[in-house]
């Protein structure tokens, strides 16, 4: 499940989270970032 997190919910979804959880810090702008996009939506859909 991919959600986005934001200075109210990060601390709730991230910090107390019962499950693993990883982070993606995004950027329109950003080649690597949008190389790494697919990779974290395979792992998303196992």
């Amino acid at each position: 499940m991919s959600i986005r997190i934001n200075e109210s919910n990060f601390e709730t979804e991230v910090l107390k989270s019962n499950v693993p959880v990883i982070l993606d810090f995004y950027s329109d702008s950003c080649i690597p970032c949008k190389a790494m996009s697919a990779a974290l939506g395979d792992i998303e859909d196992d």
